[in-house]
């Protein structure tokens, strides 16, 4: 079950055995849900941390007015509310965009990691801080135009999903409908399925249904500003 968030902690520095099997050893049994229901609510007080083993859930903020601001979108391997176990109340919220499967940590087993494990908490800490960096880049999504902001946000799928091994011959699932794909993305359904055809047209992209291959990624990254250095894909000493 812990599979994925291994494989992605271990990119960044050599988890040990002892690393590996306390992280299987602290998920509690596997939870099903099906999309559309909120995973986290907004000001919730919850007692464990989520990993995500399957789907696509989405962060949120709420306006007012009721609307919600998307702030991210977590993929298979993310630990999503990992920032509970310092802020006892939440100020965002946490939707299943798909169907999705999860696990609890509780907090008590991950203080405990953090008293006794100091390597494999400075992992988790980096994990907290790579989070913060996403919302940094969404925010400077914001400012692109249509075009550019999905082109930024396939980069980004690509990259996070590929550290995961979700991604094979530049191809990778996104089951989310174009209502969800446009709330994610702040534009209307209809201006994101102008974006999609236009982006298709580039020859950049083969999009069809859930599935996406992408065709030319070093144009699509300069279409998307987009530069992965943020989600430090690669190994350096913790």
């Amino acid at each position: 079950m812990v599979d994925r968030l291994i494989a992605k902690l271990n990119l960044r520095d050599e988890l040990t055995t002892t690393e590996r099997d306390l992280l299987a050893s602290v998920l509690e049994p596997e939870r099903h849900h099906p999309a559309g229901v909120d995973l986290i609510r907004p000001g919730g007080r919850p007692d464990h941390a989520t990993l995500l083993l399957s789907g696509f859930c989405g962060r949120y903020g709420m306006l007012r007015d009721g609307r919600r601001v998307f702030l991210s979108v977590h993929v298979a391997g993310d630990l999503i509310d990992l920032f509970g176990l310092l802020i006892p109340q939440l100020d965002y919220g946490v939707t299943a965009l798909t169907a999705c499967v999860t696990a609890a940590v509780p907090h008590d087993k991950l203080r405990r990691i953090t008293q006794d494990h100091p390597h494999l908490t400075r992992l988790l800490w980096l994990e907290t801080a790579l989070e913060g960096a996403v919302h940094r880049e969404w925010l400077l999504g914001r400012a692109q135009d249509a075009d550019g902001r999905l082109a930024r946000f396939l980069c980004e799928m690509t990259a996070r999903l590929e550290l995961v091994g979700l991604v094979t011959d530049d191809a990778f699932e996104l089951p989310l409908t174009q209502i969800q794909l446009s709330e994610v993305l702040g534009m209307t359904a209809v201006h994101l399925s102008r974006t999609i055809k236009a982006l298709r047209a580039t020859g950049v992209v083969e999009w069809q249904g859930r599935h996406i291959r992408i065709l030319d990624r070093a144009r699509l990254m300069a279409a998307g500003q987009f530069d992965p250095t943020y989600l430090r894909p690669y190994r350096e000493a913790v």
